[in-house]
């Protein structure tokens, strides 16, 4: 009896190769990058569940009707094509302070960078940036001038700088939960989904307020990601989906505020993030995603006050959920000094290999030591992260 071997696979393309095209993905391509990624991204959950997170993810009022695109480096000659790598974008509000002027501009979020293990140490990947960072720049332009595109690495600050995302600041306090045997500030009013509309739309004003002081007063470049509720929602949507999958009660309580009039008022939105194991708490952590205080010219003290109550009830949630610690990032004076409130050793920790909130400009006019303008990314915390 003969033995018939297997048909051998052909053999994978150059890098540099002019067939090589990035694409966005097909639904089907879509669903075997899902397979393939699902060890690295799916968490504590099962590749199914993780599969249903991701739907549900797309479903949201900020990816749906193309506002996620999912992209694949592919061999144009393959039939079928042949997926070497992949990521996904997602299109996000922004605002630019320049010359006096403010505008809203389209950002793109690079998120969930990936490729097989066959396929890697080929230049597979750095042929998809290079290509991604050239198409972002016009993706999507009906919806607004794209300026800028974000990214957050978890392999450090050097690998996608060299494909033009260059690093910004990535820090953050980390605090310890809270016994449950203490009692929250009677201070505090939780916030629920109902609430998180309205701060956002409060937020949003205050912030193009500032946006139109820095563009009048300064000659450097200001960019922000616009915290609007559509973006703290898809986070939300993340970690309810997540706490459903492991059976664990919906996470109803998403922020806290302090004060009742209007322009006095402080608060955070939060988000729970469970590691690779939900009785442990190891990894587990409760992050801030925005911190707002209304009257940013208000008394320093009042300020560090209505911060520090804010940040022990976010650590009070952090032990009703078994978060391991609660992480709030880049954060300003104020909140540093109401950190150390609550934990005299509270420090700023700097990221140099995770989440390192990376940004790739559209613009001109940005030097680093040449006397050109600087390019100033204010509001770079949590919300932002895809």
């Amino acid at each position: 009896m003969s033995l018939v071997s297997a048909p051998s696979l052909p053999p994978l393309p150059s890098s540099t190769s002019p067939h090589l095209a990035l694409l966005p993905s097909t639904p089907s391509e879509q669903h075997s990058v899902l397979l393939a990624n699902s060890s690295a991204f799916r968490g504590p959950l099962t590749v199914p569940a993780y599969l249903r997170r991701e739907a549900h993810l797309a479903s949201q009022a900020l990816t749906r009707d193309g506002g996620l695109t999912g992209w694949v480096l592919v061999d144009t000659l393959a039939e079928p094509r042949t997926v070497l790598c992949s990521c996904e974008t997602i299109k996000k509000r922004a605002l630019v302070a320049r010359n006096g002027e403010v505008r809203e501009v389209v950002c793109h979020g690079v998120a969930s960078v990936f490729c097989e293990e066959g396929n890697r140490r080929r230049g597979y990947a750095g042929r998809m940036m290079r290509e991604l960072g050239k198409l972002l720049r016009t993706w999507q332009a009906r919806d607004g001038e794209v300026a800028f595109t974000v990214l957050f690495s978890d392999i450090g600050k050097k690998y996608y700088a060299a494909y033009g995302w260059q690093p910004y600041p990535s820090s953050h306090i980390a605090l310890p939960k809270t016994s449950s045997q203490h009692e929250s500030s009677e201070k505090i009013q939780l916030l629920y989904e109902s609430s998180v509309e309205e701060l956002c739309a409060a937020d949003e004003v205050l912030m193009r307020k500032e946006f139109a002081r820095l563009a009048r007063d300064h000659t450097d470049i200001y960019v922000t990601l616009i915290p609007d509720a559509k973006t703290m929602q898809w986070h939300h949507a993340r970690e309810l989906l997540i706490a459903h999958e492991l059976h664990l009660d919906p996470p109803l309580i998403k922020g806290a505020l302090i004060g009742s009039e209007v322009g006095k008022r402080a608060w955070c939105i939060w988000t729970r993030k469970w590691g690779h194991s939900v009785v442990e708490d190891n990894g587990n952590t409760l992050f801030i995603l925005r911190l707002v205080i209304e009257d940013r010219d208000g008394n320093e003290s009042e300020q560090i006050d209505q911060v520090a109550i804010l940040l022990a009830e976010a650590q009070l949630q952090a032990e009703v959920w078994n978060m391991r610690e609660v992480q709030i990032w880049n954060p300003s004076s104020v909140t540093l000094q109401a950190a150390k409130r609550l934990l005299p050793t509270a420090n700023i920790k700097e990221r140099d290999e995770d989440s390192i909130t990376s940004l790739m400009w559209y613009g001109d006019g940005v030097g680093l030591d040449d006397g050109s303008a600087k390019l100033i990314w204010i509001g770079n915390e949590k919300y932002g992260w895809c």
